[in-house]
């Protein structure tokens, strides 16, 4: 009754329904087999489309321990028609968090009064993208959560320290937590003058 409902009331749309459902590949087995009969079961569906973006040889591994099979004909019982997008090139990456990073400081009004002070940030992204930067940030989902660290972090510390010094703490804190929580525990001795200098 749930689906004849549906059925109507796409019929009586004007245009079409498309869904995106992403990550599909990062969900357990058991969720995506649910997922996967809700999709084939909606294909008879007026003005429905589904557009899923995954990670074709994982899902069609788990789609084959599910129901069997050597070749890939369960796999395009669900996906009709597959499209592999290219993987972004990393200049692209690089630009897109230079420009985000850059623009969470400006919103701020770090640099309000020093239009060098930007220049030197974006410079220095730049210069470290490929040693520090790019393993972390290896796709534009990463390249935002960074962001989102820098911002959550920066907004109270405007004009205390520099920046750059906030990026990689903020790398640091997302990336690699354990290694931050350590270097927090053992401040004292890691961030300590040397007094022998």
């Amino acid at each position: 009754e749930a689906i004849d409902n549906l059925r109507k009331v796409l019929g009586s749309l004007p245009r079409r329904v498309v869904v995106l459902v992403d990550e599909i590949d990062r969900m357990r087995k058991d969720e995506l087999i649910v997922l996967l009969k809700l999709i084939r079961g909606f294909t008879s569906l007026p003005r429905l489309s589904f557009v899923c973006a995954l990670e074709c040889n994982h899902v069609e591994n788990l789609i084959r321990e599910e129901y069997g099979g050597v070749d890939h004909t369960c796999y395009h019982k669900f996906f009709v028609e597959s499209f592999e997008l290219p993987k972004l090139v990393d200049s692209f990456l690089e630009t897109e968090a230079c420009d985000a990073l850059t623009a969470v400081f400006e919103e701020q009004g770090w640099f309000a009064r020093n239009e060098q002070m930007k220049t030197k940030y974006s410079n220095l992204i730049h210069e470290h993208w490929k040693s520090i930067f790019a393993p972390l940030c290896t796709n534009i989902r990463e390249v935002q959560r960074l962001a989102s660290s820098v911002r959550t972090l920066a907004w109270s510390l405007v004009d205390e320290v520099h920046p750059f010094d906030l990026t990689l703490l903020a790398a640091l804190r997302y990336f690699a937590q354990p290694a931050s929580e350590l270097i927090w525990s053992f401040r004292g001795t890691l961030c300590a003058h040397d007094l022998d200098a």
